[in-house]
């Protein structure tokens, strides 16, 4: 990841909007979710329950408009390009200004086929911007937009918006690389033990290359020991897989 990385900051902050929705248990986040948007959704739309769409388009309607005044909306073309041309990205904006939230959908508009897993340091930040999302895009929780957390997860083939914690994110890539430890034989001498390394690394790209296209780390200024092997194992993966996209997110990370 050689070179300077870019930095987009989006700033401001937005009375409206806010990335972390409080503490609701389990799948009832997802009416909580709801609960922010500018009305009510049982007042504005209901979902079918048959395929997954809101069938009011006034309640859609009431979402674009608050999105569109986002502070993030602003750069939703810099941001978009600066992921297409560069394999590491840093986002720095304020608290509600729409990182969280919107990026993720600017990415899926414009890469429609591109797997995004965005991580979260806390379980219940993780579902509730699942939900957001989900209900912002008008899909049921769990196709377009899901989740994975510690022993609970809604997710599908057709996921392509995919919020984990980073512990969930660090089992998923440490889990695959001791089942295949498990597989290789005992390394019995050095150059042996040196080639099983390597071949761990090899384990977290091929992980990786299965799970996601674009990699967003949201939150990085809130470090703990699984954001920092998470770091470790992504720059090592960035530098053996040329087209991955790792976006690195916080309102008081120091770019410089």
């Amino acid at each position: 990841m050689g070179g300077v990385d870019p930095v987009v900051d989006v700033g401001g902050d937005h009375p409206n909007h806010n990335d972390t929705i409080s503490d609701t248990p389990g799948q009832a986040l997802a009416a909580a979710a709801a609960a922010t948007a500018p009305a009510a959704a049982d007042a504005v739309g209901t979902n079918d329950g048959q395929n997954g769409e809101w069938s009011d388009d006034r309640y859609r309607a009431d979402f674009v408009d608050d999105r569109d005044r986002l502070p993030i909306a602003t750069f939703r073309d810099d941001l978009v390009a600066a992921v297409r041309d560069h394999q590491v990205l840093i986002v720095v904006g304020d608290t509600g200004c729409g990182k969280t939230t919107q990026l993720p959908q600017y990415l899926n508009t414009a890469m429609p086929s591109a797997r995004i897993v965005v991580t979260q340091p806390r379980r219940i930040a993780a579902i509730s911007a699942a939900a957001r999302v989900a209900s912002e895009t008008g899909t049921q929780l769990g196709r377009l937009v899901g989740y994975a957390v510690r022993f609970e997860s809604a997710r599908s083939d057709d996921t392509r918006i995919l919020y984990m914690t980073d512990g969930a994110l660090l089992r998923t890539l440490a889990g695959d690389a001791v089942r295949a430890a498990a597989r290789r034989p005992v390394a019995a001498t050095t150059a042996t033990a040196s080639a099983a390394v390597d071949t761990d690394a090899d384990t977290d790209v091929d992980v990786l290359q299965s799970l996601a296209d674009v990699v967003v780390l949201d939150e990085a200024h809130e470090r703990s020991l699984d954001t920092d092997v998470l770091f470790g194992l992504l720059r090592r993966a960035c530098a053996r897989r040329p087209r991955l996209r790792l976006v690195i997110m916080s309102a008081t990370l120091d770019s410089e």
